[in-house]
């Protein structure tokens, strides 16, 4: 950096000496200093570059400093204003607050990584999966923060894939995010949370209940950390036929009494699937009727918890509650089509059960019209479908309804059974359809 001059110039480094005057001119010489003068001069003035390179290396320090200390009092309080926009659920203010901090910079690496956390955790929220995945990425990528706050924006990213179905994805996130480690225990429980239902939804049951069951070991858990945890041991256990154990993994999820109302209504929907899995059948009931009134936020939820009642009032002759169920579920609007088809069947069921056959008929191939589905349930819309079909004595519909259930890959061996016994009843032309009722064995998938 140079250093400006006087307003007269800069002075010279040799004095001057005048010498005498004439008529002509005026002349002006310099006499030539001694060699140990000259040193010295060229010594001092060294001196004085370094002093004054000293000064303005502290002073350049001090502006850094200063604009730092405002920086850090600005992301503060930015943070404040983040956390309270936090605790009303304003997650859209909170998304906005996060935005206009990162667009203002240059900003401390760790301050950037703790304003991301917050900005994908806002659009989580706001069920912005993809947007919350990026922000969480950008997060991380700055290599920066505590450890807690890594763990954190692995926590985001990895439930952010999995709600985007990206399971395995999902699942080396949530490692990786175990892995850091996170100090806090809430956030390493989230993470297991979420490794053990990244591994049911890719059928790794025994993987997922091991580490739900790592989940459960941390010491004083909150009430919906250790929730989810057995929320998740339920589904594991339950998934590989260990129904007794399912219902006793829900059961003690609800006695720790969480507040999430989404993990209430799940609890309640494990435990009616494992009671009716058991023929508890009354107590299967009176779980799936618990969950609906938990009024959970979360339509999966309540679409499964109709699924399962509809088929245990099925299950249990109660054939117009039934139907009920079954119509309330479809209300929904299920996303999932093995549900939505599984509901079709059970109201199909009902339908005819009450003598209803034109309708029953009706539902039955609403619920062939969804695809893809399991074969399982198709066998049961088929075999429903050429019950009502017998009933209205349709006999050639009758057949082709039952071959094509017959050409399905079965799962059941009763409802084959049925099928063939649905023709056997057709070639001889039962004279009293309305009082054929074949011997159904509806079942439930996960």
């Amino acid at each position: 950096m140079s250093i400006e001059a006087g307003a007269q110039g800069p002075r010279p480094l040799i004095p001057l000496k005048e010498s005498t005057k004439n008529d002509a001119s005026t002349q002006t010489t310099f006499s030539i200093p001694a060699p140990e003068e000259t040193n010295q001069l060229i010594g001092t003035i060294s001196q004085t570059l370094r002093t004054l390179s000293d000064k303005l290396a502290l002073l350049e320090r001090n502006v850094s400093k200063i604009g730092s200390t405002r920086e850090i009092k600005h992301v503060t309080f930015v943070l404040s204003d983040i956390e309270a926009l936090k605790n009303q659920g304003k997650f859209e203010g909170m998304e906005a607050t996060a935005k206009r901090a990162l667009a203002v910079g240059p900003i401390d690496k760790s301050l950037k990584a703790t304003l991301y956390l917050h900005l994908s955790f806002s659009q989580l929220y706001q069920d912005k999966f993809k947007r919350a995945e990026e922000a969480a990425k950008k997060g991380l990528s700055l290599d920066a923060g505590g450890a807690n706050t890594r763990a954190q924006l692995y926590e985001i990213l990895s439930f952010a894939l999995f709600q985007q179905e990206k399971h395995e994805d999902a699942e080396k996130a949530a490692i990786a995010g175990l892995s850091t480690p996170p100090t806090n225990k809430n956030t390493k429980a989230s993470l297991y949370d979420n490794l053990s239902f990244a591994l049911l939804k890719q059928q790794k049951h025994k993987k997922g209940e091991t580490t739900a069951k790592q989940g459960l070991e941390i010491d004083s858990l909150d009430g919906d950390s250790k929730a989810r945890l057995y929320r998740n041991l339920a589904y594991c256990v339950s998934n590989q036929g260990k129904h007794k154990e399912g219902e006793v993994a829900a059961l003690k999820g609800l006695s720790e009494i969480p507040t999430d109302k989404s993990i209430i209504a799940s609890l309640y929907e494990l435990l009616s699937f494992a009671l009716l899995k058991q023929d508890k059948l009354e107590a299967a009931e009176e779980a799936a009727e618990q969950g609906l009134l938990v009024a959970s936020p979360c339509k999966k939820v309540r679409t499964d918890l109709y699924d399962n009642l509809s088929f245990i009032l099925l299950k249990q002759e109660k054939y117009q509650d039934g139907e009920t169920a079954a119509r309330k579920g479809l209300e929904t609007d299920p996303i999932n089509n093995n549900t939505k088809a599984r509901l079709y069947s059970h109201l199909s069921s009902c339908l005819i059960y009450q003598g209803k056959d034109e309708s029953g008929e009706l539902a039955a191939r609403k619920g062939l019209s969804i695809t893809p589905i399991n074969s399982d349930i198709k066998e049961d819309l088929y075999s429903d479908l050429s019950l009502s079909l017998l009933k209205q004595k349709k006999c050639p519909d009758t057949e082709t309804a039952a071959r094509k259930g017959l050409e399905i890959d079965f799962i059941d061996p009763h409802a084959n059974t049925e099928l063939y016994n649905t023709q056997e009843d057709q070639k001889r032309k039962a004279t009293k359809p309305a009082d054929v009722r074949p011997a159904k064995h509806p079942k439930k998938g996960q």
